[in-house]
């Protein structure tokens, strides 16, 4: 099913004379993208439309918000795989990591010997190569540092290419093709395609290498601590001795995987023998906080409107990267202040009176126990209730149902909402939702297991309002549409309890 026509030659406004239209090759190039519904192929597809490219893809579903996204390109989207969605004068088929062999559109590809690439690796050639190479990798907060680093040298006038995995509240869109001779990447370290069972982050070649927290994750893809280890670790011999090496100080793995590097490396954090110290975090009652970083230019005491103290760690990476540039202190002051961070993370949807929603992404138990500790600084009087959707690959195995339990414990209340994963492997071991909600009752929490979204929505509508309570939906999933319901929620007609 074509979601929006193919455009006509003769009103093709990707032919007209538009300079931005017009590619810098001489001519439009023909793409298709395999899977262009992925956060990082919505991007890619971005990228190549911003360029002067024709773009074609497809995809099982377009759900918000990449679906949303999709739909402001001058793409043609088709839903569902198929041979002959992709065009017969393709110069190039992209294809992402969920399409398989058997896919129609990998035969195809194969078949007819259409030139083809992975994400990443057309990221690369088609966009990074020949700029300065910034790459930020890690478990935990990557988003939102490349995000800042883009962001900051966006301000400083430098006109950085990026490609983030996020939706930005303070830059256009997660996606720039720049004009500048800085490019940073978000780096993800899963697979990156059906012929490619590499890192993606491999194919990235930095010049600059961030390490934010790095901790064994992605359980289906690595199996076991070593191996993720040594992803990390492959990546940093990529970074050439003239680059550039920021790392995380306080992360044991982070600490590992650098020890023998080649490079220079700059250390930042709160703990052992770091370049960049941060102190004196301290949260402000409904978000924010100040932190002073200690640098060779002297301390800064810089305030951040971002919500979760944790974000000192993020922000103080980017910082590192920004003054080995020689971007001005003032200029990274105001970055600072006016960095509002991303869609998705610790996100406050709306409030109701004194009451609070959020969105927080939550793919990891160390990352869910970070964002309750930090809602519980931001409202110390309030009752705390996580609604999570545990649909990350990590989360939804068992081998780290004790750890989830853990972190949860943070909450007074949690809904579980229950996840059927497909292809489910009967060898594997699998999250247990009714254990875990046992287990967090015997804590001293109230916890309960949602079968489907409508019985997360009761719970909802039966919340007490009448006292101040903050809502989390954590997940790195859709959560059937649950937090754009309680952007939406309407408390006089469907909250029992007014506020």
């Amino acid at each position: 099913m074509t979601l929006k026509p193919e455009p006509s030659s003769a009103s093709n406004p990707r032919q007209k004379s538009d300079p931005a239209a017009v590619a810098p090759h001489g001519r439009a190039r023909v793409i298709h993208l395999s899977g262009i519904a992925g956060v990082g192929m919505s991007s890619l597809a971005g990228l190549f439309c911003a360029r002067g490219d024709l773009v074609s893809g497809s995809d099982t579903a377009f759900h918000p918000p990449v679906g949303d996204v999709l739909a402001e390109m001058p793409a043609t989207l088709h839903r569902g795989f198929a041979a002959d969605h992709i065009p017969n004068d393709a110069d190039l088929c992209v294809v992402g990591n969920i399409v398989s062999r058997g896919n129609p559109e990998a035969e195809a590809i194969l078949n007819r010997h259409i030139p083809y690439a992975s994400m990443p690796a057309a990221l690369f050639d088609n966009f990074i190569r020949g700029k300065r190479s910034i790459v930020v990798a890690g478990t935990h907060g990557k988003t939102t540092t490349s995000t800042f680093l883009a962001f900051l040298l966006t301000l400083a006038g430098r006109h950085p290419g990026y490609f983030i995995g996020g939706r930005p509240l303070d830059l256009p869109r997660g996606y720039a093709v720049g004009r500048g001779e800085d490019f940073v990447t978000e780096g993800d370290e899963y697979e990156t395609a059906f012929f490619d069972r590499s890192s993606k982050f491999l194919k990235y070649h930095p010049d600059i290498l961030v390490l934010t927290p790095c901790e064994y994750d992605h359980i289906d893809f690595f199996p076991d601590e070593t191996s993720y280890k040594q992803a990390f670790a492959n990546l940093v011999n990529q970074v050439p001795s003239s680059g550039l090496i920021v790392n995380c100080q306080d992360a044991a793995m982070n600490r590992e995987v650098v020890a023998r590097a080649y490079t220079p490396v700059i250390s930042y954090g709160t703990q052992g023998n770091r370049d960049m110290g941060i102190k004196g975090v301290k949260s402000k009652s409904g978000g924010g906080f100040s932190f002073a970083l200690e640098t060779e230019q002297g301390d800064l005491n810089l305030e951040s409107p971002l919500p979760g103290a944790y974000n000192a760690g993020n922000l103080a990476a980017g910082i590192a990267v920004a003054l080995h540039l020689g971007v001005p202190v003032a200029i990274i002051r105001r970055a600072v202040s006016r960095f509002n961070g991303v869609v998705r993370r610790l996100h406050r949807l709306r409030s109701i009176g004194e009451s609070h929603f959020y969105e927080d992404f939550a793919h990891h138990p160390t990352a869910l126990a970070r964002m309750l500790e930090s809602l519980r600084e931001m409202h110390p009087r309030h009752k705390l209730v996580c609604l999570v959707e545990p649909r990350s690959r990590s989360l939804m195995r068992g081998d780290f149902q004790s750890r989830l339990e853990e972190s949860l414990t943070r909450a007074d209340e949690v809904v579980i909402r229950q996840v059927s994963p497909a292809n489910k492997d009967p060898q594997a071991r699998w999250l247990d939702e009714a254990d875990l909600a046992a287990a967090l009752e015997r804590s001293g929490r109230k916890a309960q297991v949602a079968r489907d979204d409508e019985a997360v929505r009761r719970y909802v509508r039966a919340l007490d309002l009448s006292r101040p309570v903050v809502v989390v939906a954590a997940s790195n999933g859709a959560f059937g549409g649950l937090p754009q319901w309680l952007a939406n929620l309407d408390p006089e007609k469907e909250m029992r309890i007014k506020p």
